[in-house]
């Protein structure tokens, strides 16, 4: 869960706002991918009370879908 740094608003505050209570989340939010918000979000939604749940639940599916995002904050640019 990213607390957002870009041209997109914050995913944590929206569901804190939304007053979601429960977050499962099937990858986690690790520096290595990203390590301007490492663990960040799911900080930000825990401190707010939000119950975040990291299950792996289909953390293949959602590590080749999200395959793309992580390269670009992860790793050289392609080609």
């Amino acid at each position: 869960m990213r607390p957002s740094h870009g041209q997109t608003p914050p995913c944590a505050e929206a569901l804190i706002a939304a007053g979601v209570a429960r977050v499962v989340a099937a990858v986690e939010d690790r520096e290595d991918r990203d390590d301007r918000v490492s663990g960040a979000g799911f900080a930000m939604l825990r401190a707010a009370g939000v119950a975040v749940v990291e299950t792996g639940v289909l953390s293949a599916q959602a590590e080749e879908d999200h395959a793309g995002f992580f390269q670009r904050t992860t790793g050289p640019p392609p080609g």
